[in-house]
């Protein structure tokens, strides 16, 4: 036999001692890219599983539980024994998915959720929770200091690249306004809208401003902001069959940013390119139930769960998160809070002439336990 042989026979005997990885991955782009972030830092061999939504249960939510009923089976990867030792998902219904594996291999395959739990935080082997999340402090959950959210720097190139000649014709300093939507529980109408065009203009005395929308801003806030402006802005609206979108080289070539405070992703994209980063602190509407949900997640977060605070934290878990009636409170101010104490952002009017640098995530913690994980 040759050595070549001998060396394939290795290779070949090594990765069948590697333990099955499958990535289970929805529709959704940014979802999918956090799980590929902490499967290419474990390091280890994985295969891909997609799964589409039944097209009423794209934006309709199916009642949560281990199935693939709410999956287009003609157009979602088929999931098949040999079952894996680890699948990582994220998302509602990527999550039923794989607690489905789960069912299927008899226990045997561990379940990694990437997010908030909707319910049941017992059935995952462990939970990687973006720090938006206000979730028990259980040895199965790993708090994370900022969210799993970047750009891959040559797709920003590449993008800059296509979008050179517009861009060089804008005077400088650019400054990328990115807009996001309404999310409980603040206020984002076309009141909000105009204040943002206030204060934008007021902010921007020199150069140009270059806005942005996503999908989750409505028609009338997109007016109204784009109205305000008064022509003093490049205005792109998302989804404009007419000109393609400039948020990816704006990354790249503009020189500061101002972001809606509802969007993590796009705030955590634009501290990943270390440039000046300023939040738009969106209105909070405030109610009796918020007053309340507040109440309760102070008590499921804090450590001190002692006497009546130990006794009202077991009913609560036990009656009302276990069971799906209540979900882990998010709270996107958090991120703001540490973007700020960090020195990678600013609330917008403050007086700041850089930024501290390029946003690193480090995944050290995450991936040691992933491989404890697997050992077990």
């Amino acid at each position: 036999m040759s050595h070549i042989q001998v060396n394939l026979n290795k290779m070949k005997n090594h990765e069948s001692d590697l333990p099955r990885v499958w990535l289970l991955l929805g529709d959704k782009l940014g979802d999918n890219t956090q799980v590929r972030i902490i499967a290419e830092a474990l390091g280890l061999p994985y295969e891909i599983k997609r799964i589409v939504p039944r097209k009423k249960y794209i934006f309709g939510k199916p009642r949560f539980r281990p199935t693939l009923r709410h999956l287009d089976m003609d157009r979602s990867d088929i999931l098949k024994p040999p079952w894996p030792e680890l699948v990582m998902t994220i998302g509602r219904r990527p999550a039923m998915a794989a607690l489905w594996v789960k069912r299927q291999s008899k226990g045997v395959t561990k379940v990694v959720l990437i997010g908030r739990p909707r319910r049941g935080i017992r059935n995952y082997a462990l939970v990687i929770v973006p720090p938006q999340y206000i979730v028990p402090k259980w040895d199965n959950i790993i708090s994370l200091d900022y969210p799993l959210v970047r750009r891959d720097q040559k797709e920003i190139e590449k993008h800059v690249c296509e979008w050179r000649d517009k861009l060089q014709t804008m005077t400088r300093p650019i400054t990328a306004v990115f807009v996001g939507g309404p999310t409980k529980p603040f206020l984002f109408d076309e009141h909000v809208a105009r204040d943002i065009s206030r204060q934008v203009t007021r902010f921007c005395c020199e150069g140009s401003i270059f806005v942005v929308t996503s999908r989750r801003t409505p028609k009338e806030v997109a007016d109204a902001l784009q109205d305000s402006l008064n022509g003093r802005a490049l205005f792109y609206r998302w989804g404009d069959p007419e000109s393609g979108n400039p948020y990816i080289a704006l990354l790249g070539s503009a020189d500061r940013f101002v972001v809606t405070g509802d969007s993590i992703s796009m705030m955590t994209e634009v501290a990943c390119v270390g440039k000046p980063l300023f939040i738009y602190p969106l209105p909070s509407k405030t109610d009796t139930y918020s007053h309340l949900r507040k109440y309760v997640d102070d008590i499921l977060s804090s450590n001190r769960k002692t006497g009546e605070r130990r006794f009202i934290y077991d009913l609560i878990e036990k009656y009302l998160y276990r069971p799906g009636y209540f979900g882990y409170m998010r709270d996107i101010t958090i991120v703001h809070d540490k973007f700020i104490r960090a020195g990678y952002a600013a609330v917008l009017g403050d007086d700041i002439k850089g930024s501290a640098g390029k946003l690193e995530q480090d995944l050290g913690t995450v991936v040691q336990r992933l491989r404890v994980l697997m050992e077990c």
